[in-house]
């Protein structure tokens, strides 16, 4: 497509994210949930079988 990349580097600090699905045991949260953490955030959104986590975060500053 020949577009040129164009970096966020330097207003954009996280640069790298962790997934994952977890069991909810049947207490699905009506919310989804977002929190700060040391180097990023943290995210939590429920769905009918588990929630899905995830945590965005700097790789720079760790």
């Amino acid at each position: 497509m020949e577009v040129p990349h164009l970096s966020y580097q330097d207003s954009h600090y996280t640069n790298m994210a962790v997934a994952g699905d977890v069991s909810h045991g049947g207490d699905i949260k009506p919310f989804t949930e977002a929190r700060t953490m040391n180097h990023g955030w943290q995210w939590n959104s429920p769905m009918r079988d588990e929630d899905h986590l995830g945590y965005i975060f700097s790789s720079t500053f760790c």
